[in-house]
Parts: C-alpha cells; structure tokens; sequence
C-alpha cells in the first residue's frame, strides 16, 4: 500500500514492504566509514624494567578484522617515565609476534632520550599507527619497552595504558 496521508491523527498512513528496506551491514558502508572500534584496556599500574631488550607490557589483545580490505588505526596512550640516570625508553608494538616499524626507528615506535640523564622525565603520551589488512584472521598484538641503558624506565607509572584499534573499510 501506498503512503497516502502525511500529518494528522494518523501521520503516516500505508505501509513499506520489507523488501524495500536495505539491510545495513559493513558491506554497505562507503570507503572510509569505520567499520569497527574495540578498546583495550592493558595496564593501570608501574611497568618498569631496566633491561635494554624489550620486555612485554601488560598481556597481549587481539583483534579480529570484520573486512579482506581494510586499514587499522592504533592509537595507544601511555605514562611514560624514565628514573634519574636513564638515558630513555623505547616502546614498541608487536603484530603477530613481529614489530611494527613504522618510522623507521630501530622497531621502536616511541624513543625518549634524555643524553645528560641527570633528571626524572615523565610525560603522557599518545602515538598511533595506520597498517593495511587483508585478512578477517585475529591478530594477536603485544606492547614491549625496553631502556637505552640499564636504568629504570617504566609506563602506567600516573595513568593508564590503554590502546583503541578502529577499523576502516578499504
């Protein structure tokens, strides 16, 4: 049945046949929508080392892509701080076991230094990264940091560390 009167008591009188209703799903959305969101919460408390090879932060989280042709946005923020004497901290993302190396910068995405060591930094932090997907297969992914030197460097120390993987239809 036709839509035949528009106000009213009745406001809207008729009926639209199921068949004329388009189911939404990600398939439908346009390149560039975000197709999905997912939160990680990883760590409220110290994580500290003073081991120049990278050590885990926090447990890994996966994440399961919905699309064979996608982008992933990582965002991650942290507290970060580095203990009088250290020269700074690295702090890396592992994908599948692998790190990502997006700028270049040895596998680590965030490096700190502070040459003359003589002080105490601590900063809030945020970085993210964009990787190209091509699979629906979960993706296990993992935080590490490590020191320049063998003094303390530690994350989560005033705040949390939390990551936000968007993603976003190719």
């Amino acid at each position: 049945m036709a839509i035949t009167r528009l106000g009213g008591a009745n406001a809207i009188s008729g009926t639209i046949p199921a068949a004329n209703v388009a189911t939404l799903t990600f398939s439908n959305f346009p390149t560039d929508s975000v197709i999905q969101t997912k939160h990680y919460f990883i760590s409220n408390s110290d994580t500290s080392t003073t081991s120049t090879s990278f050590v885990d932060i926090g447990s890994a989280f996966n994440f399961t892509p919905l699309s064979t042709n996608s982008i992933l946005i990582i965002h991650i923020t942290t507290d970060t701080k580095f203990v009088g004497g250290s020269i700074g901290q690295k702090i890396r993302l592992l994908k599948d076991g692998t790190a990502l190396d997006p700028i270049g910068s040895n596998d680590a995405w965030l490096q700190y230094r502070d040459d003359a060591g003589t002080s105490n930094n601590h900063s809030s932090t945020a970085f993210f990264t964009k990787i190209a997907n091509s699979s629906t297969s979960q993706i296990a992914f993992k935080l590490q940091q490590a020191t320049f030197d063998d003094n303390t460097v530690a994350v989560g120390n005033w705040g949390n560390t939390e990551v936000v993987i968007q993603e976003i239809k190719g």
